[in-house]
């Protein structure tokens, strides 16, 4: 039940974020049901969402089965998840903490800070084979996030503007009550 969720989750996002709302693959889909691409439904897009999971599926299967050949497959996933977790939690806080945080420098924030983290996980990576020692894995974490919320707070500064108290109310820590708009 946690992966099939996980894959429903994954397969919701792409339709609603970039079939719905960017049109990404609207006229292949429209064709392929033979009507306009306005005329599509939400029945139609499901049939565009079911091979997806299929794909989306499938594809890290075969891939895993790839790499279990080449490392340690626990590793594999903790420092790619690891990636991830450091941007985002610092996008979060980000969001809960500071009144002044835009879209803009979020998304620049997560996208920088995921880079950096890979890199830090890739440099650990490539100095425990030829230095006598290397970073615990936890390290990256915490780097990670203390770039992208740095990042993510001084890009607010240029690409956005402190909002009011009234919009952020419930949303942000010290604007009312937490989850009561």
């Amino acid at each position: 039940s946690s992966i099939d969720s996980g894959l429903n989750s994954i397969c919701t996002l792409i339709v609603m974020d970039l079939h719905r709302r960017f049109g990404i693959g609207k006229r292949w889909l429209a064709s392929r049901l033979g009507k306009q691409p306005q005329d599509l439904s939400e029945v139609d897009e499901l049939k565009l969402a079911q091979p997806l999971t299929l794909v989306i599926g499938v594809a890290p299967t075969v891939f895993s089965l790839f790499v279990a050949r080449i490392a340690d497959v626990f590793s594999i996933m903790v420092g790619v998840a690891n990636t991830f977790r450091a941007p985002l939690l610092a996008v979060f806080l980000l969001g809960m903490l500071t009144r002044r945080t835009a879209a803009a420098a979020a998304l620049a924030a997560t996208v920088c800070g995921g880079l950096f983290t890979l890199g830090l996980t890739v440099a650990n990576k490539l100095a425990s084979t030829a230095a006598p020692f290397a970073l615990a894995e936890i390290w990256n974490v915490v780097f990670g996030f203390a770039f992208t919320f740095i990042l993510g707070y001084l890009l607010s500064f240029f690409l956005g503007r402190r909002k009011k108290t009234r919009e952020l109310r419930g949303l942000v820590l010290g604007c009312g009550t937490l989850g009561q708009r």
